[in-house]
């Protein structure tokens, strides 16, 4: 998640992105017209609010930094489709303007977390509405459906690492599952622009990483970007 640029090879980056602009397109299709009035304000306040809380980090395990995701709450308040629209146009903003995340990379982070986090997240959250109908049920199913879009993200964002050639498919899907099981469940950060520039300057060298690059499972767990 917030994956930086030339981490993805261009297979990766091409098909990523088609996925989330097709699953963007529906989801825009799907509101145009259907969305109440009374909807569109809090479509604005969930963006703002999402986008504040992913500035807020903390640290979790192996060096990771971690922060809230927000997919399921845009999804449970919204609908899944105005949720992946609203965790799109957070990663938008946060990669345009603050280059969290890269632009080449902005369709696998759309995927991952908006389409992932959000319509993923949803799809957990109904199926556990479906056993527990009460209030608590309601409650469950928002923890659970947090946790497992979290997992879910971090699983495809390993999955696209790894097909890229940037880690070795032996290594990512443990290190994520580290990283984004409890109590590191808030949301891993997979963006490892800073560490990676730090090891560059060490070894007198510029250029992104190769794809040919095989890291240990401790240092893919210790990505970010701030």
């Amino acid at each position: 998640m917030h994956i930086p640029d030339g981490f993805l090879d261009l297979k990766t980056a091409v098909a990523t992105g088609v996925l989330s602009a097709s699953v963007v397109g529906i989801s825009l299709r799907r509101l145009n017209g259907s969305l109440p009035r009374r909807k569109v304000p809090l479509m604005g306040l969930a963006g703002a609010f999402v986008f504040a809380a992913q500035m807020v980090n903390f640290p979790i395990a192996g060096g990771t930094s971690g922060h809230l995701m927000g997919g399921v709450l845009a999804a449970v308040l919204l609908g899944p489709a105005a949720g992946v629209l609203v965790i799109t146009a957070v990663l938008i903003v946060q990669c345009l303007l603050f280059a969290d995340g890269g632009v080449v990379a902005l369709g696998a982070n759309v995927f991952n977390m908006g389409v992932i986090g959000s319509a993923g997240g949803y799809a957990i959250y109904r199926g556990v509405r479906l056993l527990f109908r009460n209030d608590r049920g309601r409650y469950l199913a928002v923890v659970l459906a947090a946790w497992g879009s979290t997992v879910l993200a971090a699983a495809c964002c390993a999955g696209e690492l790894a097909w890229s050639g940037t880690v070795p498919w032996t290594s990512a899907f443990p290190a994520r599952w580290i990283t984004s099981s409890p109590p590191a469940s808030a949301r891993p950060r997979v963006s490892t622009s800073r560490r990676s520039a730090s090891q560059r300057r060490n070894r007198g060298c510029d250029r992104a990483p190769s794809r040919n690059l095989r890291w240990p499972v401790e240092k893919l767990s210790m990505p970010t970007t701030e």
